[in-house]
């Protein structure tokens, strides 16, 4: 068997010998085997030792800490606004949960509706506030009559513009043109979200 596995690292060129990066495999192993077990799960309880030969002292079980009482987690802020962009969806789930509407009318060609999008839509504290909305996003980007047919029913003067409308429809605030995260959440704050 010796000559064969010889034979074998002569044709791959070592010259029949074996090189040093080979010889450690075995031990390569072995501490790939003991890593594997010594990485399992987290258990509670006792956590197993390894018991090294050639150690002075006998190994000691480590105990687990008992956990303290499970604190809930804080609710996760979000990152990001997930716009409602049906208008029929939005007014309904509005009227349901009577909630007010939040409506952004864009177009991609608006450079400040991208600029809102970059800064207001982003900013935490507008994206922690308007989950008391339902948020709706209208593109107006293609000149077709779907496109003009929303236009004029928001009575849209500029581009972008925003509309707050209460659950029923009633028109509450608008912002017309660019508005910043401080712009955004004062017309919010002049709005009621607390249901009847």
């Amino acid at each position: 068997m010796r000559h064969v596995s010889r034979a074998w690292f002569v044709a791959i060129g070592t010259s029949g010998r074996i090189p040093n990066m080979l010889r450690a495999l075995p031990s390569l192993s072995i501490l790939l085997i003991a890593l594997s077990i010594g990485c399992g799960p987290a258990t509670t309880g006792s956590v197993p030792v390894v018991d090294v030969p050639g150690m002075s002292q006998p190994p000691t079980t480590i105990e687990a800490a008992p956990s303290a009482e499970a604190t809930p987690a804080p609710p996760k802020k979000p990152s990001v606004l997930t716009w409602e962009t049906s208008e029929t969806a939005a007014r309904a789930r509005a009227k349901t949960r009577k909630m007010p509407l939040v409506v952004f009318l864009y177009a991609e060609w608006a450079a400040p509706a991208v600029r809102m999008d970059r800064t207001t839509w982003s900013d935490p504290r507008v994206l922690e506030r308007v989950q008391s909305f339902v948020p709706l996003r209208l593109d107006v980007t293609n000149a077709d009559a779907n496109a003009q047919a929303e236009a004029d029913r928001f009575d849209l003067s500029m581009m972008p513009s925003i509309v707050i409308l209460d659950f029923g429809g009633r028109e509450l605030a608008r912002i017309d043109g660019f508005a910043g995260p401080d712009e955004v959440l004062a017309a919010m704050a002049g709005v009621d979200t607390t249901s009847d």
